[in-house]
């Protein structure tokens, strides 16, 4: 994904006293592996960061994610649980 294709119409409230947080469901490059490599999802996050947001994941098969040498928090919620598989 280009950084023409993906825009942001978010602002933050610089002012606040807290960050609001975005959380990336399934942040792997496609379905079924863990491989983040050219994943979308980094894009993404650099968006949501820029904005102000802090940014978490949940991905059942990814036990870390980093971007520009941050690792993101992960949530082991069973949101990969309720959601189907893509492959279904």
């Amino acid at each position: 994904m280009s950084s023409s294709a993906f825009s942001l119409s978010l602002q933050c409230d610089e002012t606040a006293s807290y960050r609001p947080t975005a959380l990336l469901v399934g942040v792997a490059y496609k379905p079924g592996v863990a491989d983040t490599r050219e994943t979308p999802a980094a894009e993404i996050a650099r968006a949501l960061v820029s904005a102000g947001l802090n940014v978490e994941f949940v991905d059942p098969l990814v036990s870390e994610f980093e971007v520009d040498g941050v690792s993101l928090i992960r949530h082991d919620h069973a949101v990969g649980q309720v959601l189907p598989p893509a492959s279904r």
